[in-house]
């Protein structure tokens, strides 16, 4: 599952002083299903003492 946020705060100098304002970008973030510890039909978020948590994110992105 990802959600993904807007940029509507931005308001800053990047690389080479190019202005980034409003609206100039967005992040997509990785999360599991929301409320899955109350469905045990979802993913299991568990994570137990011990136990190693680790996950990989592969963005592909195509354009025409």
């Amino acid at each position: 599952m990802c959600s993904s946020i807007r940029a509507t705060w931005l308001d800053l100098k990047g690389k080479g002083g190019k202005y980034y304002g409003q609206y100039a970008g967005f992040c997509l973030e990785t999360q599991h299903y929301p409320d899955s510890p109350n469905h045990p039909n979802f993913p299991s978020t568990l994570l137990s003492p011990g136990e190693v948590y680790k996950q990989v994110t592969i963005y592909k992105f195509l354009t025409e």
